[in-house]
Formats: structure tokens, C-alpha cells, sequence
């Protein structure tokens, strides 16, 4: 399968501070970078998911839409994550979401 025809159809299920809540659905972009699979952004939460290459997938929270926009543009996109996302936004790595995420060529 393509990765560029995986597309997220359900709703992403997050488990913050004990409350269970679902965040409204949204594609998964595919993304050209040697350290990301891809990235999704629920605005009305203000949640970006980014997937590794390695499968694994954390939601940072409260993150501004400018922050997903200008990792959407940046070139060096690890080098992007690095100064302005790691450590900044609180984190939480997500160990259910849909397998169509992660889905490899």
C-alpha cells in the first residue's frame, strides 16, 4: 500500500489525565522526512500527532496552529521538532490508534 493513499478514518482516541475523549477526525498527512511518517492536527483540541517511521505515535497538546503550519512547510523537519515542539508542549505517547497510521509499502 501506498503511504500516500493512508488516510486516517476514525476519530483519534486520547487518554489525558484519566478522561477519555475522542478528537474530531482528521487525515493523517504523510510527510517527506527521514524521522516522520506523518503528522495530523485537530484544531478544536489543539492537539498535533506526529508517527514516527519507527511506528510509534505521540500527541503533543495545546500546540498553536502556526506550530503545525510551519512544520507543514519547514524543510528540516527534525531539526524543526527539536527546538520547537520537543519539550515545549506536553506529550503523551499514544499506544492505540489506527494501524492504517503506520501502514509501510
Amino acid at each position: 500500500m501506498n503511504m500516500r493513499l493512508v488516510w486516517a478514518l476514525a476519530g483519534l482516541l486520547l487518554v489525558a489525565g484519566g478522561a477519555v475523549r475522542i478528537a474530531e477526525a482528521a487525515p493523517l498527512r504523510v510527510v517527506e522526512s527521514r524521522l516522520f511518517q506523518g503528522v495530523k492536527y485537530d484544531g478544536a483540541t489543539r492537539t498535533l500527532v506526529l508517527v514516527f517511521h519507527s511506528g510509534s505515535a505521540y500527541a503533543f497538546h495545546d500546540v498553536p496552529r502556526r506550530v503545525y503550519d510551519d512544520f507543514i512547510r519547514i524543510v528540516n523537519r527534525g531539526e524543526y521538532f527539536n527546538r520547537n515542539i520537543r519539550k515545549v508542549y506536553r506529550c503523551e505517547r499514544l499506544d492505540r490508534y489506527p494501524g492504517a497510521w503506520c501502514a509501510r509499502d
